[in-house]
């Protein structure tokens, strides 16, 4: 009797995973729901005197919750190099600097910009969601998506860049380039976000 009982709540329980949209089965810190700051677009917000960065990545239900939080970290400031890198490569162009300085040294001023950031970045938040998800047509598996929300000063921020560029000795042009682009550099898919 109770193997039937469990046979018909086991296949129950099969067909309606079969029809069913991606679903949350464990929240990190046993949450009710996911925090407003949990995007699932890589985020950029300023609040008071900080600025903030929220990274995501989706990794295989067979991971390590422990592990979660630091990978997100660590994919959040990989974008958020990577973001700098971009944009001063487009101030460099937008000033011509390109013509006067050395690509080896441009490069420098992206990679010291990033690094000097990336450094400075400190982990505010973790979330984590284990979930069930449509893997194939006929299957469906675990994944976790995890968050992680980063913050930096914003002086911290700019002095950074702005150190950077003053570094390898660019000229005053491309500094003030830097300076009258700041929403350009800083412009990391802006989205926004409420505690």
């Amino acid at each position: 009797m109770n193997k039937t009982i469990a046979t018909v709540i086991m296949c129950m329980t099969m067909s309606a995973c079969s029809t069913m949209s991606d679903k949350v089965i464990q929240r990190s810190d046993n949450l009710s729901s996911r925090p407003s700051w949990a995007s699932e677009t890589v985020a950029y917000y300023e609040e008071g005197n900080k600025t903030y960065f929220v990274g995501n990545m989706i990794v295989d239900g067979g991971t390590s919750p422990s592990w979660l939080c630091i990978a997100a970290s660590n994919v959040t400031k990989k974008d958020v190099a990577d973001q700098i890198k971009q944009k001063l490569d487009y101030i460099v162009q937008a000033a011509n600097e390109d013509m006067t300085v050395g690509l080896g040294q441009l490069k420098y001023v992206g990679t010291e910009a990033s690094n000097l950031t990336v450094s400075s970045l400190k982990r505010e938040g973790c979330y984590w969601e284990k979930v069930l998800t449509q893997v194939d047509e006929s299957s469906k598996g675990i994944v976790y998506h995890a968050f992680a929300k980063m913050s930096i000063p914003t002086a911290d921020l700019k002095k950074a860049i702005k150190d950077a560029a003053s570094k390898k000795g660019l000229s005053k042009d491309f500094q003030k380039q830097v300076d009258e682009r700041w929403n350009t550099v800083t412009s990391f898919e802006k989205e926004s976000v409420t505690e």
